[in-house]
């Protein structure tokens, strides 16, 4: 199982020095202006600079990724001769704006894509072609009712000269839609022969391995409730539709197996979760005084087959919750990814393969109807949702099964009573709490936002990727 989730090494096509101190075109700078304002209004980690750079395409910009401490930084080098050519300079201004704004709802989905091309995923080498449409399209749109000059802000003297070459850039644009939108065609068919592939391969890996866990005397939640993680590990595994998978997907998972069967408690962090009346929470027989708890995701959790049959559910899941479109809109994208998926259970979490905590105690005392329970994680166990509409939720997600042994503390009461009482386990919370927990606790959002990242959009370790996180 392990060949699955082999990690490819990244190879940016980006080979020669940008310009200094270069002056970004007009509408450039408003895309970076108005996509930096609203990462920052949502406390999303990201940041996108224009650079200027005679080695890259005129219809097509390099992409180079980086990080800096706490933020990923997209660069987009491009052609100065967009600086010259208002049509080009706002078709890439639209590429990010419709893009990010009407498709994909977070910046950070357009990296996780880009990565994904980068590693040869044709799905998602399909969508950064089908954005590139769309923003011709949404620019072909503009063109025709003149109402391009006011939202890209391109100065008097380019707003006069487009206006000058209207007609031919609107040849011009129809023409190059048509024959991407060929391209487009031909490149989904490719990708989805290579899914038809994939799912034969996961039949035959799986034919009969599956019937026989299901048969099995132990379930899934039986094997939870033991902590039985190296079983629990080998179960999903199995289950995990890899053959389906990109490379970001895979190696996501593979980290995630990996701190399943052998968790590293030493930087290990602390969050919360407010509990409601839906039936996540596993219990088993009390045992010398001692009851094991445990926890399932919405998508096993609200599953009425036999606890490990429910696992069958991660296929459909992932290309339903993984989507990289927001929903009810037009489909124009194929891939899926994690990113994705996180921010998608924002907006749906009741079919989520993800379980919601936070490390901030008094967020999860406000969404606490009939408890409240304080885990301890292996941080390569969790997803930070930088990606959410609510960043003020601080939502670092779980995915699909919590064991006993990351239950710290456990605070049940009777739907409507008083949660007055939460006090003193507050306090017992706080006895639980290392030192370094107590420094740790109010930045574990931030902090963990690029670590949750890296197996997503480039391994950094052992050099692997080099070049996407720098």
């Amino acid at each position: 199982m392990q060949n699955y989730f082999l990690i490819a090494s990244i190879v940016l096509n980006f080979i020669s020095v940008p310009m200094a101190n270069a002056k970004v075109d007009p509408s450039l700078e408003h895309a970076a202006q108005t996509i930096n304002a609203e990462a920052k209004r949502n406390n999303q980690p990201f940041e996108v600079t224009f650079i200027e750079n005679n080695s890259a395409k005129v219809d097509a910009p390099d992409f180079k990724v980086k990080s800096n401490k706490d933020t990923v930084v997209l660069e987009v080098h491009y052609n100065p001769i967009l600086n010259t050519e208002t049509r080009r300079a706002l078709e890439l201004h639209d590429y990010f704006i419709a893009s990010i704004q009407e498709k994909l709802g977070s910046p950070l989905q357009l990296i996780e894509i880009i990565s994904n091309s980068n590693q040869g995923d044709l799905f998602a080498r399909h969508d950064l072609l089908a954005l590139r449409i769309y923003a011709k399209e949404s620019l072909l749109t503009s063109l025709n009712n003149n109402s391009f000059d006011t939202y890209s802000r391109i100065t008097r003297d380019a707003h006069e000269k487009l206006l000058s070459t209207k007609s031919q850039e609107i040849q011009s644009l129809k023409q190059e839609i048509d024959i991407l939108k060929k391209e487009l065609n031909l490149l989904l068919k490719e990708a989805e022969n290579n899914e038809r592939e994939g799912t034969k391969q996961r039949e035959i890996r799986t034919s009969r391995v599956l019937d026989n866990y299901e048969r099995q005397a132990e379930q899934l939640n039986d094997l939870i409730l033991k902590n039985d993680r190296n079983a629990v590990r080998k179960m999903l595994e199995t289950y995990l539709p890899v053959e389906l998978m990109n490379q970001g997907e895979k190696s996501f998972w593979k980290q995630w197996l990996d701190a399943i069967d052998k968790p590293n408690w030493e930087n290990s962090v602390v969050v919360f979760r407010g509990l409601g009346r839906g039936k996540d929470r596993l219990e088993s027989a009390e045992i010398n005084g001692k009851v094991n708890i445990g926890f399932l995701s919405p998508l096993l959790s609200r599953s009425q087959e036999p606890f490990t049959k429910r696992l069958r559910s991660l296929v459909s899941a992932r290309k339903r919750i993984g989507s990289q479109e927001e929903p009810n809109k037009e489909q124009i994208l194929r891939s899926s990814g994690i990113v994705a998926a996180a921010r998608n259970h924002t907006e749906n979490p009741g079919e989520s393969p993800f379980i919601s905590t936070t490390p901030n105690f008094s967020i999860a005392r406000g969404f606490a109807t009939n408890g409240i329970v304080a885990f301890r994680f292996d941080p390569r166990r969790l997803f930070v949702n930088v990606g959410s509409d609510y960043p003020n939720e601080q939502e670092i997600l779980v995915p699909v099964i919590i064991f006993p042994d990351e239950v710290l503390a456990i605070k049940t009461w009777d739907y409507g009573d008083s949660k007055g009482r939460l006090n003193p386990f507050a306090k017992k919370i706080q006895s639980f709490l290392t030192e370094a927990d107590r420094i740790r606790v109010p930045d574990v959002f931030r902090q963990l936002g690029l670590q949750s990242f890296k197996p997503v959009f480039g391994n950094v370790s052992g050099g692997l990727c080099k070049g996407l996180f720098e």
